[in-house]
């Protein structure tokens, strides 16, 4: 998309608004850097001649971080540090309830649990997964959707 793109004029592509953004940052920036945390580097000491371009410049500076941050996942603010840490909390515990039903599962139907974890967790082909169970095709596709069941079953969502 960004190659055909590139050999359009950007006022078929983007907004008023953001060719505001792009003028100004063509009239104030000398250089044009490829990575984002160089273009901020180089819009950062970049200041305008008036406040409508310090403005613009300032609004470049804000979408150029957000790009970055998206990119590597940094959060400014402890609160936002904090939630993040509490979801990957609540993760590792469906992980780990996920985990004893597919146990309770094995121990309650031998094969049912190696079968859901080996073609759901580790993500393996439905013949792999045939393969790794010693059983045939056939028998993979019986045995999954009563597998699913009795997941459904122990887990309580059924």
């Amino acid at each position: 998309m960004h190659r055909q793109l590139r050999g359009l004029p950007t006022y078929m592509y983007l907004n008023k608004r953001e060719q505001r953004l792009e003028t100004a940052a063509h009239a104030y920036l000398t250089k044009y850097p490829a990575g984002t945390k160089a273009q901020l580097g180089e819009v950062i000491t970049t200041s305008g001649a008036d406040p409508e371009d310090e403005k613009l410049l300032q609004e470049l500076r804000g979408k150029i971080e957000k790009v970055i941050e998206a990119r590597t996942g940094n959060i400014g603010d402890y609160d936002s540090v904090i939630e993040r840490i509490s979801e990957l909390q609540d993760l590792e515990q469906q992980k780990e309830y996920f985990d004893n039903v597919l146990e309770v599962l094995e121990d309650y139907k031998p094969g049912y649990g190696k079968l859901l974890r080996l073609r759901y967790v580790e993500d393996l082909p439905a013949g792999e997964v045939a393969t790794e169970l010693k059983v045939v095709r056939k028998t993979f596709e019986r045995w999954r959707p009563k597998a699913l069941y009795e997941y459904a079953k122990i887990s309580g969502m059924s």
